[in-house]
């Protein structure tokens, strides 16, 4: 695996995040939630990036196919990492969606304490820190920013 690339470097540009938008009127209408496949994504991206670690992490450098396994691993981890950022962003348009997305991220935590799965460094241009720049902020101040946005248009 390519140890040069940091958490930071891999997240900073990719995941400058928006300002969270609004719930679309249509959405409470009766359309399918759109946490549920935003799980679903991070569950195949996650399972995907697993695989590849699997393969790479047991290669040498030395080892006949060893760059094609990083890369795939490189790649996979990007995609987990984009899924991962996803839950923070996409806002639950039911409760049913709330309490799935808080159950996934909370049965993730529990089953694996003290992993780093979730990224580290996150930010918004309408979130200042306390030098009116952009805060950079954990996956779970996002996530939890996102639930509370979308509790208060659904209703608790």
């Amino acid at each position: 695996m390519n140890t040069s690339m940091s958490r930071r470097s891999m997240i900073a540009g990719a995941a400058a995040l928006p300002a969270a938008a609004a719930i679309p009127a249509t959405a409470l209408a009766g359309e399918p939630d759109p946490i549920f496949a935003a799980i679903e994504a991070h569950k195949a991206a996650n399972d995907t990036y697993s695989r590849t670690v699997s393969i790479s992490g047991r290669m040498s450098r030395k080892h006949p196919g060893y760059a094609e396994a990083d890369a795939a691993t490189d790649a996979a981890m990007r995609a987990e990492r984009g899924a991962a950022i996803a839950l923070a962003l996409i806002a639950p348009t039911t409760r049913a969606g709330i309490d799935a997305l808080l159950a996934y991220v909370l049965d993730d935590d529990r089953d694996y304490p003290g992993h780093e799965d979730w990224p580290t460094e996150m930010t918004a241009p309408d979130v200042l820190d306390y030098s009116g720049e952009p805060a950079v902020m954990p996956f779970h101040f996002w996530l939890l920013r996102n639930i509370r946005q979308s509790l208060a248009v659904v209703g608790a």
